[in-house]
């Protein structure tokens, strides 16, 4: 199934959307409380959290209408944003829904008529400013016209200088000019200015009567917040600066921001040796990604000629620990012409953790997870290509929507795998490793579901219902526990994975928007064979691969792939074609089989279609 960057089946990931462009003009209207009607005027910023948001940004206004009155504003790869306000009634609320480190997010921020043909930045800064302002509860604020309305410039500012004074030490620290506008400064997402403050100062507003603002290194210090308090930004003491340096004196996130720096700098013009110890040196021996060693990783990366020009972006430190010198970091490899490296995660966000050498240099270490451990959503749409063919909803055409739970090993032997979490039996779903494959199957019975087709029975796939979707938040948590092969199963790991967004709804599947190919050769009765089907993805859709199988064998539910090729890294168009090349079989021509192609939503969600030939 899905590997990791540089492996046989990763997917590419172009940056989301194109920016909104509108003519800078006058406006009208005073100070911010009234309302006005503005004419061919924009309104611009960054979203970003320490890294850029990848989704998009909505708008409310002052108007009537409902709220938001714009939504699916595309925020580019660099988190810049760009909205065009023609014929909005402001003041206007701001709100960015995406990811952010592979995680599910959403910020707010807000504007007047004062900023109209300005910069309006969306961060966590912005965001503590409009919750409190909202007293707590942004989202029904957002979502209210009269509320929005009552927005003025000065009561932004008011919140915004009480936040600049409790982070002032803080910012002064790092280099971070003391006259900042939290709100209106442009910066870049790029680890400088305030965006390397951003990579310093977290902000968590999960309890919004118990906001959070930690300096990471020095988390022994926090700052709470209670955001439906009127006077909580105005009482609160000032965010203590230690550990925080200046630019030109580097801090350990400086050191692995510039490791990155460094590794990219290998594939800037072509591939490395994998033995060169300069790219080495950057690697601590500790070092396994997904079950792969440091040897077998870099052999990996530096032999796919897809990775010259390959980038380590977005770098993001979630966590450190100076004391016992290791760090949780997130970053995004991207692909020389702009796409992400790894399609099957929101973002293309992936995380390694680094340690600290006896010299203070701050080493890669991989993921340290012994397999590939992932759970995300999926949406499947199966269509029956010959009239012999039946699906388990006895139709010609079936949809699918439920978790991708996939667990594909790499070095170390697993014989079984056991998957708990939202949505799932109480008692977790059971896989197993298979001959042929390195991927594992679910054994567990699933209810939703009879196994008459290939899908239903040779998957990694559960399938669910809306009732079980239901139970599904944003950013839900999973426990995938491993086992070895012996006769009787002992535990190797355990690991946790997020799931940023549930599954699509059984009632919303069949609109869904999915890729689609078209000019496939029947493979019934064919031996060996060179297929090149086209194929169409929607513009809503990230990355992906095409791929094929046969098999020979009497029918369902027994069917047993004997053959299959795939094509990665090939759908960064809306259009194209697959060049798939399948061997002939030892005897007579194959039976049967079928073609796939993939593509991933902005939340990671798989989204596939596959055409049955049985």
């Amino acid at each position: 199934m899905d590997k990791q960057f540089g492996l046989k089946q990763v997917a590419k990931m172009i940056a989301l959307g194109a920016m909104i462009s509108g003519l800078l003009a006058g406006c009208g209207g005073g100070g911010g409380g009234g309302s006005s009607t503005v004419s061919a005027v924009t309104i611009k910023g960054t979203a970003a959290a320490g890294a850029p948001v990848v989704g998009y940004v909505a708008v409310s206004d002052s108007s009537s209408n409902t709220q938001p009155v714009k939504s699916g504003i595309p925020i580019l790869a660099d988190g810049t944003y760009t909205v065009d306000v023609t014929g909005l009634t402001a003041p206007y609320a701001f709100r960015a829904d995406g990811t952010v480190g592979g995680k599910r997010v959403t910020l707010y921020s807000a504007a007047t008529s004062d900023d109209l043909g300005k910069t309006i930045n969306i961060t966590p800064f912005t965001d503590l400013v409009l919750r409190n302002i909202a007293n707590g509860v942004v989202d029904t604020f957002f979502a209210n016209n009269a509320s929005v309305a009552g927005l003025t410039t000065a009561q932004l500012n008011a919140k915004r200088d009480a936040l600049t004074t409790i982070l002032l030490p803080a910012l002064t620290a790092m280099g971070v000019d003391s006259s900042i506008d939290l709100l209106r400064t442009a910066f870049n997402a790029d680890n400088t200015g305030l965006d390397r403050f951003m990579d310093a100062v977290k902000v968590d507003t999960t309890t919004s009567t118990a906001v959070t603002i930690t300096n990471i290194l020095d988390a022994a210090h926090q700052l709470t917040i209670d955001t439906t308090s009127a006077t909580a930004l105005t009482t609160a003491a000032q965010l203590p600066a230690t550990n925080l340096t200046l630019p030109a004196n580097p801090s350990p996130l400086d050191l692995i921001v510039q490791g990155f720096n460094n590794m990219s700098a290998k594939f800037a013009t072509s591939l490395p040796n994998p033995s060169d110890t300069s790219l080495t040196g950057l690697f601590d021996s500790s070092f396994v990604q997904d079950g792969q060693s440091l040897s077998a990783f870099l052999t990996d990366i530096t032999t796919s000629t897809s990775n010259v020009g390959l980038k380590f972006t977005n770098v993001s430190v979630a966590a450190i620990d100076t004391t016992a010198g290791t760090a949780k970091v997130h970053f995004t490899p991207v692909k020389a012409d702009g796409s992400y490296a790894n399609a099957s995660v929101p973002g293309g966000v992936m995380t390694w953790k680094f340690v600290r050498d006896i010299n203070g240099n701050w080493l890669a270490a991989g993921n340290q997870r012994i397999a590939q451990v992932k759970v995300n959503s999926f949406v499947y749409q199966g269509v029956c290509k010959t009239a012999s063919c039946t699906t388990n909803a006895g139709a010609t055409t079936v949809y699918k929507t439920g978790l991708w739970l996939n667990i594909d090993q790499q070095g170390t032997a697993i014989g079984s795998a056991h998957v708990t979490g939202p949505g799932l039996p109480n008692t977790g779903v059971d896989l197993i490793a298979q001959i042929g494959t390195t991927w594992l199957k679910i054994t567990t019975t699933n209810t939703n579901t009879a196994c008459t087709d290939y899908f239903a029975c040779n998957s990694n796939y559960w399938f669910m219902t809306d009732t079980e979707i239901g139970q599904i938040a944003a950013n839900s948590q999973y426990v995938i526990t491993l086992y070895d092969t012996s006769v009787t199963p002992v535990q190797i790991a355990q690991y946790t994975d997020t799931l940023v967004a549930a599954p699509v709804l059984n009632a919303a599947k069949a609109t869904a928007s999915y890729p689609t190919l078209a000019s496939m050769t029947n493979p019934i009765g064919t031996a060996a064979s060179t297929f090149t089907p086209s194929w169409t993805r929607p513009a809503d859709l990230i990355g992906g691969w095409v791929s094929a199988y046969v098999f020979q064998n009497s029918g369902a539910p027994n069917y047993t792939v004997v053959a299959s090729t795939w094509v990665d890294n090939q759908l960064t168009a809306a259009t194209g074609t697959a060049s798939l090349t399948i061997t002939a079989p030892a005897s007579g021509t194959w039976s049967g089989g079928g073609y796939d192609i993939v593509s991933f939503d902005q939340y990671a969600r798989r989204v596939e279609t596959q055409h049955n030939y049985y």
